[in-house]
């Protein structure tokens, strides 16, 4: 099992922005299709009927909805009682199968109770092992607690499952966690290198740019500017109640962090200009994936980052 380290945080004084946008990477944009207005995150009902969080206990959230103090950084599959089991894990590279796990409580009963946090109760990434394919994903959840979702890997290899969550105790009391765990999709494995680090790419008509130094263990504010035909995006929605969805996935170890941008601002600044709490926990490079949606197209941007 991979040592769990409590996320610690980057300083990030950005200003600048990001230039990368692929509009669907490794099927990321087919995967994700929801939008809504930004806004706090609600108390959601369960499958089985059952609320989450009451009245007040819910969670701290910043401007953006951004989950402070999870627990887990994708690391391990057991922490603070709970527990991520696989059930059923795709069998053939290019091949639509199942994705299916389960969450159990400290009891070692199937969890069924959680918090909706930007939409939805379960927010799900898959990644291979070389951070070359990511998926952003949410499955659906049965009575008995069982999660599941179709998902198409394209690649063998080895490739980890990450399960983003509030969950909601018999007392009420909400635990947000992060818990991952790997599997293998059968077949030989050909590992891509990283891309080399930098602060700026250009894909699909989309420009971003990234600046500000990058240090482990603060937490500062990170611009991301998104830029079309040398001008500011002007048509960007909120996607699961963010403008952008920010997924950043340290090398070798795969601990990740997930960022949103805070709320727009009312003093006529360009929705492309988007402020990211940056936490990243430990140095060394990054693969990020920056996700948000102009019109009905989703876009799913990433780009290698160095944190020191």
């Amino acid at each position: 099992m991979r040592r769990c380290r409590q996320p610690a945080a980057v300083p990030v004084a950005v200003l600048a922005a990001v230039a990368l946008m692929v509009t669907s990477c490794a099927g990321s944009g087919k995967d994700q299709a929801t939008t809504a207005p930004t806004g706090p995150s609600t108390a959601a009902t369960s499958p089985s009927g059952q609320h989450g969080a009451a009245g007040d206990e819910s969670h701290e959230h910043d401007g953006a909805g951004h989950q402070h103090g999870a627990s887990g950084g994708g690391l391990t599959p057991v922490q603070d009682g709970f527990r991520l089991a696989t059930q059923q894990t795709p069998t053939a590279a290019g091949r639509q199968s199942e994705l299916s796990f389960r969450i159990s409580g400290p009891s070692g009963a199937p969890q069924t109770r959680f918090e909706e946090v930007h939409e939805k109760l379960m927010h799900v990434f898959v990644v291979r092992q070389d951070l070359s394919d990511f998926h952003h994903i949410h499955p659906t959840m049965a009575p008995d607690g069982t999660w599941s979702v179709p998902l198409t890997l394209r690649r063998p290899g080895p490739y980890r499952l990450v399960t983003d969550f509030v969950a909601v105790d018999d007392q009420n009391q909400p635990h947000p966690l992060v818990l991952g765990t790997d599997f293998e999709l059968a077949g030989p494995y050909s590992p891509e290198p990283l891309p080399t680090p930098t602060r700026e790419a250009s894909v699909g008509g989309y420009a971003v740019h990234v600046d500000g130094d990058l240090v482990a263990g603060q937490t500062s504010m990170m611009a991301v500017r998104i830029i079309q035909g040398g001008a500011p995006v002007t048509d960007m929605k909120p996607y699961l109640g963010a403008m952008a969805h920010v997924a950043a996935f340290h090398e070798g170890d795969l601990e990740v962090v997930h960022m949103h941008p805070q709320e727009a601002s009312s003093d006529g600044a360009s929705p492309s200009d988007l402020m990211v709490h940056a936490d990243f926990p430990v140095a060394g490079l990054y693969r990020m994936y920056i996700q948000f949606q102009t019109g009905d197209q989703l876009t799913t941007a990433p780009i290698t980052v160095a944190v020191r």
